[in-house]
Formats: structure tokens, C-alpha cells, sequence
């Protein structure tokens, strides 16, 4: 839910230098409106402010590229670029989705018919199978300028700015690199930058040979709200700013049928429409507890969730069955006041204590003003019988590994006992944080037999029996 803002000077003009076809803004440039930093001397003459003005704006072009980490056109797999002006926390989380999904365009003078085409196919690939319009600009105040990005890459933000929003495209123009383009604009990032992408691919950062290298390695926080996609419009190729011909981006084994096919689809995948159509439709994304997720903490869970700015609520539901028909938790909470406005985010919420052992599903939806939203997908989750979880290994010689689960923030102790309850050890006493911990005790200095290993966590008690063996 943060944001780092990467400026020099005024970021309005820097936009303007790096961009000289831009030709409205240029004009402003030369009609004696500076950027921050620039010294104008009147007596110099045209011919010095006009070299001056030129070598200032190769800098900022090369330092931009340092900076923003954008992809030049034409790479080997048609890596198209991004605009990286600002890095978001998540997908969407510093700037909200288009008003209604619609999304107004107007094409700059540069763009020629050619593009024009090309973009308005990119526009119906999009509107298919999702709420996204895409339709001429008439008198939004929110709007795409489509530019032509000339010898620099093509680029977009990701998600809404508000007012004038452009989003440049590098020629010669391919549909696949205009619909990534525009499915930046629209709040998605890059697939293989969200934050599970090292389950499923292994990034070789020793083959990268460029500095936009950052548009593979760096990872994003993400909110995900579909399985991870080989198949993403929004996926590089197994190649992507290779120095050496050798693959930077490659799935791992139980994956490497997606070698050949990631970042080579031409179409957009059926799970990005299907991100678009939840972030759209104002389906909130279930975080935590994952799908299936095993050991949650009986004396209470937390649940995670996407937030959205048109939120005044959340309905939160619980039930030991899939179909809902019996509740455990029924309860509409209150949206937490985004920070900064319109952001997108998560919410948290902890429920009671749950019963040992049980599985149990979880749903929310987004109440608006208006109405209420269509409910999540179910996602199910079992809850461990103990806060102790097994040591391991058990049998032991001579160290061991306990771990334990916090619902929320308490005063823990953990200790090492004999049979007969007396205390051998002290293995940790402070207030910990919620979540999974882990304590390791090494036995190399006592005898053989059984142990128990025991937990106080606030008023709750648990122990559990060991085997040490010599």
C-alpha cells in the first residue's frame, strides 16, 4: 500500500524532455517554461538555450532509462516496456481501476493510421469477455493519450493517474505489445514479477545484459487475484534481455512445459480477463487463508482481502460447508478508509476461536453505497488441532525444531520439561508477533528418554511429548 515516487526536479518536465515529439509540451519548453534546475540566460541566444535544452534532454533520456528501468522495443521475444516512473506496492494498490471500466482514449497527432488500427484491435481484444470499455474520448477528465514513442520504448503506467494519462508506443506497432501496454494502464503488472513468481519460474539474472534488467528481477508485492499464468499477455519470454543467448526467465521442472509457450501468446489468457473481470466487477481478491491452507491457528484466523475506494463495507462469511447453508460468521464490517485516498489495499480481520481439527470456507463481498457486490470465491482451510505443531525430526539426536502459531501478538514462553512436569530448559520468553515461529533445542547435553515441550502463549497452554535418543 506504498508507493516510491522517483523525481529530478519537476517530474511533469522531465516527461516532456524525454518525449520531444511530444509536441504540445515541447512547445511550453519553448516558450520559456524551464524545468526545475535549469538556468535561462536570455543574452545567450537561441542557438545555446537550443543546445543546452538538447544535451539536458540526452542526460535526463539516459538517466530515465537508468532510473525507470524501461524496455526498449525489439528485444529478442518482442519484450515490450513499461513506464516505471512510479513502482507500485501491488497490483493497483496506489492507483484505483478506470471509473466504471471505462477507459476514454484519444490518439495524439503522432500516431498514424497504421497504429491507430492496431490500437483500436487492442481495445476489442480487452472489451472481450470483461467489463473494460474502451470507448472515444468526448469529455472524460480521465483519459489515455495514445503517443507515439518514436526511438523510445513503449511504456505505460499501471493503473488510473486521473486527468490526461499517456501511454506511448514504440514503432513499428504490434497488437501483442499494445494490449501489454494497456493491460498496464488498466492495473496489471508484469506476471513474472508478482510475489509467488519463484514457485513457478527461476529467474537467471546472470544472462541479463542490459540495464532494464530491473523489469525482470525486481518482484512486486502483489495482490494476486488468479493462478499464476504462463500464458499472460502480461509474461516475458524465456529469452527476454538475454546478453548471452542463453534464457533469463525459465519455469521450474514441474512447469518446463511452458518453456516455449510463455510470452510468445499473441491473445489475451483467459485468467487475465478473469483478473480484470474481479478487479472490475469489485470482487475482492481472498488473500489469507490460502485455498487449502492447513494449520491455521484454532484460537482465531486471520482473514485477508483486496480492498477497493468505493467500499463502505465488507460481508464477511464463514461455514463449515461449501454451499454456505450454515454460518459460522455472518458479519458486515466496516472499510477501512484507504490511505492515500482512492488506493487500493487489503483488509484484515480475526475471527473467534474455531474448532480443532475442522475445515472451514471463507467468502466477502464489497458493499458500495449502491449496492452489494458479487461474493468471492470460496477459499477453504483446515485448523490445526494444537497452536504446537509437531517437532521434527522426532525421534531427535540432538537438536530438534519446534514451531508454534499466533493468532495475534502475546506473551510467549516456551520451555522444555521431564515427565515428572519439572523444567529442563527455558527455550524462549518475550512478546512475539502473530504468526508461524520456530525454536530449535539442541540435547546434546542431556539424557536420553522423554521430553515434553511446552507453550504458554497469553492464557492459552499446550504441550506436546518428544523422544530423544542417544
Amino acid at each position: 500500500m506504498t508507493e516510491t515516487k522517483l523525481k529530478i526536479g519537476n517530474l511533469k518536465n522531465i516527461v516532456m524532455i524525454i518525449n520531444p515529439l511530444d509536441t504540445c509540451r515541447f512547445r511550453e519548453t519553448s516558450e520559456n517554461k524551464f524545468p526545475t534546475g535549469y538556468i535561462h540566460h536570455k543574452e545567450f541566444g537561441l542557438d545555446y538555450l537550443y543546445i543546452g535544452n538538447l544535451c539536458l534532454g540526452i542526460i535526463l533520456l539516459a538517466l530515465s532509462a537508468i532510473l525507470f528501468a524501461q524496455d526498449p522495443s525489439g528485444l529478442p521475444g518482442g519484450v515490450p516496456g513499461d513506464d516505471r516512473f512510479v513502482i507500485h506496492a501491488g497490483i493497483s494498490r496506489s492507483f484505483p481501476p478506470w471509473t466504471d471500466g471505462i477507459v476514454a482514449y484519444e490518439f495524439d497527432s503522432t500516431i498514424v493510421e497504421r497504429t491507430r488500427d492496431i490500437c483500436i484491435q487492442a481495445f476489442y481484444k480487452w472489451e472481450e469477455g470483461t467489463p473494460l470499455r474502451f470507448p472515444p474520448r468526448t469529455t472524460e477528465e480521465n483519459y489515455l493519450l495514445i503517443v507515439d514513442s518514436g526511438n523510445s520504448p513503449s511504456f505505460s503506467a499501471v493503473g488510473m493517474r486521473g486527468g490526461r494519462q499517456r501511454i506511448y508506443i514504440a514503432q513499428p506497432a504490434n497488437l501483442r505489445n499494445i494490449m501489454h501496454e494497456l493491460g498496464h494502464a488498466i492495473g496489471l503488472h508484469h506476471e513474472h514479477q508478482r510475489s509467488d513468481r519463484d514457485q513457478y519460474v527461476v529467474i537467471h539474472e546472470e544472462n541479463i545484459g542490459s540495464i532494464y534488467g530491473g523489469n525482470i528481477t525486481f518482484v512486486i508485492s502483489t495482490i494476486n487475484y488468479t493462478p499464476y499464468d504462463f500464458l499472460s499477455i502480461m509474461h516475458y519470454p524465456r529469452n527476454a534481455l538475454t546478453s548471452t543467448g542463453k534464457n533469463t526467465i525459465v519455469p521450474r521442472e514441474e512447469y518446463m512445459e511452458y518453456l516455449d509457450l510463455m510470452g510468445r501468446s499473441n491473445e489475451i489468457s483467459e485468467l487475465d480477463k478473469l483478473a480484470v473481470t474481479k478487479i472490475y466487477s469489485g470482487i475482492p481478491a481472498l488473500i489469507s487463508p490460502a485455498d487449502q491452507a492447513g494449520q491455521q491457528p484454532h484460537s482465531g484466523v486471520f482473514l485477508e482481502w483486496s480492498t477497493f475506494p468505493d467500499a463502505i463495507a465488507y460481508h464477511v462469511q464463514i461455514s463449515k460447508s461449501k454451499a454456505f447453508d450454515a454460518l459460522f460468521l455472518n458479519e458486515s464490517i466496516a472499510a477501512i478508509s484507504p490511505e492515500p485516498p482512492l488506493a487500493m489495499g487489503t483488509q484484515i480481520y480475526t475471527t473467534s476461536s474455531l474448532e480443532k481439527g475442522e475445515t472451514y470456507y471463507w467468502r466477502v463481498r464489497m458493499i458500495t453505497p449502491a449496492e452489494s457486490k458479487p461474493w468471492s470465491d470460496p477459499f477453504g482451510f483446515q485448523v490445526a488441532h494444537y497452536l504446537l505443531r509437531p517437532n521434527y525430526p522426532n525421534p531427535f539426536n540432538p537438536g530438534t525444531t519446534i514451531e508454534f502459531v499466533l493468532s495475534r501478538k502475546s506473551d510467549v514462553t516456551v520451555k522444555i520439561l521431564n515427565l515428572l512436569g519439572e523444567e529442563v530448559e527455558t527455550l524462549l520468553s518475550g512478546n512475539l508477533e502473530p504468526g508461524l515461529h520456530t525454536v530449535q533445542w539442541n540435547a546434546s547435553g542431556h539424557a536420553a528418554g522423554i521430553y515434553l515441550y511446552w507453550l504458554r502463549a497469553g492464557d492459552i497452554v499446550e504441550a506436546r511429548k518428544m523422544i530423544l535418543m542417544k
